[in-house]
């Protein structure tokens, strides 16, 4: 599959896995289903394994990579903007599990049945017009829900650290920072937008996200970097700029802190795997 997922927003697609030779990030909730075989995935150096038919959620924010796919032919995707997430304003407890680096998987193998059916058209139709997007928007929500709910219900004292009275705050934050990310803004900037103290804010987002408005808002920029890197042959310099870095110390130090390798690192891994398929 090539790898031409526009690395933040809301879509749906199928292919043919392959084993990463990286991790990677974006800002995305993702969500992966496998027909047959197994899925392995180290997300934040955890390694989990996704057995078939069952829907698993993960906040793409922290570095996950797909290690290994046994007897996996087909598989699909979901990738969810983080404010559409929070606006869904899904139970406290499990979304504080996807922040905190937690694979959520599915449950109940049941529902496997419906989501084999759900996703191949979510994929198809996901071209297919604004109604249909419309249409499969709504569903993805309510599939995210009860995904939520039934994992909430399996982990009654898991708790949650979500605080419904900032929730609106931080939907407006998210869509900010996804706006804003290439442009040189700071927490004190984004504050200033949605309309609150630059402290206040920085609280309630580690509060909710389990990091830091400024480690968020690199972490899309890292996002960014990684797809150029994968899909052009621009210069490392211009995709730093492009990406929202103010320099390059800063770019690489990011790099370096957060995936564990350098740029051309891994553009050459890229190129020596080949096309990924996981987003």
């Amino acid at each position: 599959m090539v790898d031409a997922i526009d690395p933040l927003g809301l879509r749906s697609w199928v292919g043919v896995p392959s084993p990463m030779a990286r991790a990677h990030l974006h800002a995305d909730v993702e969500l992966n289903f496998a027909l047959a075989g197994r899925a392995e995935y180290l997300l934040g150096g955890v390694r989990t394994v996704v057995p078939p038919m069952r829907l698993a959620a993960l906040w793409a924010a922290i570095p996950h990579q797909l290690v290994a796919a046994p007897g996996v032919r087909r598989m699909y995707w979901l990738t969810v903007p983080l404010e559409r997430v929070l606006a869904w304003r899904l139970p406290a407890g499990f979304t504080a599990a996807l922040f905190a680096g937690r694979l959520v998987i599915a449950g109940d193998a049941a529902l496997g049945r419906s989501d084999a059916l759900c996703l191949p058209r979510w994929a198809a139709e996901w071209d297919a017009g604004p109604a249909r997007r419309a249409q499969a928007v709504g569903e993805i929500a309510q599939r995210l829900s009860r995904l939520a709910l039934d994992w909430q219900d399996a982990n009654p004292d898991a708790g949650g650290r979500g605080d419904d009275g900032h929730a609106a705050i931080l939907v407006r934050v998210a869509r900010v920072v996804a706006e804003r990310y290439r442009e040189p803004v700071g927490v004190a900037a984004i504050a200033h937008a949605v309309g609150v103290h630059p402290k206040y804010l920085s609280t309630a987002f580690r509060r909710q996200c389990g990091m830091g408005v400024h480690e968020y808002l690199t972490r899309m920029r890292l996002g960014h970097a990684q797809h150029l890197l994968r899909t052009t042959q621009r210069a490392v310099t211009a995709i730093a700029f492009d990406s929202g870095f103010g320099s390059l110390n800063a770019f690489y130090s990011a790099f370096r802190s957060q995936l564990g390798t350098t740029p051309s690192a891994l553009r050459s891994a890229d190129a020596d795997v080949g096309a990924f398929a996981d987003g």
